[in-house]
């Protein structure tokens, strides 16, 4: 990993870290027997089972608007698009027969943040996006998300005509 590609990465980790380490602490999913985090010991090393760790930004992550037209091509039916990815982009480079779905920032717009703002949010979203649309988060929504943050992204919005 170069010294770029480790910035990045580091700045990427930084700011999803606010969201796993809030998720660590005590709230629904652990009271009820979940667990969200382990404690490590001199004699308990490190082990990761699932995918979520450091890791460098693929070359042309930061230019996925570049790569849109071959995604185009592909014939997805549904495409999930990340939070930091521009969703009139994506609706101009697929057209209007591929669901998106996604872009909510699952930290700041999910997590942190209020229903009443998450609706807007959401409702903000599926105009950049058009139809159609799919309301999700756009990367895994930590588990210290409050219960009403979540009741409300399952909210249908009203369908309109763009």
């Amino acid at each position: 990993m170069n010294r770029r590609d480790f910035i990045k990465s580091t700045a990427v980790t930084s700011y999803f870290h606010y969201g796993l380490a809030e998720s660590a602490r005590k709230n629904p999913f652990t009271t009820a027997g979940g667990v969200t985090s382990l404690t490590l010991g001199p004699d308990r090393p490190l082990s990761v089972n699932y995918i979520m760790a450091v890791a460098p930004i693929p070359k042309g992550f930061d230019r996925v608007a570049q790569i849109l037209p071959g995604i185009a091509t592909l014939g997805i039916d549904v495409l999930d698009v990340d939070h930091m990815v521009n969703l009139c982009a994506v609706r101009a480079a697929v057209g209007p027969k591929t669901v998106i779905g996604g872009n909510i920032d699952p930290v700041a717009a999910g997590m942190r943040s209020n229903p009443d703002a998450i609706r807007v949010t959401m409702i903000s979203c599926y105009e950049q996006a058009g139809n159609p649309f799919m309301v999700k988060a756009g990367c895994e929504i930590p588990s210290a998300t409050p219960a009403e943050n979540l009741r409300v992204l399952c909210k249908p919005i009203p369908y309109r005509r763009f």
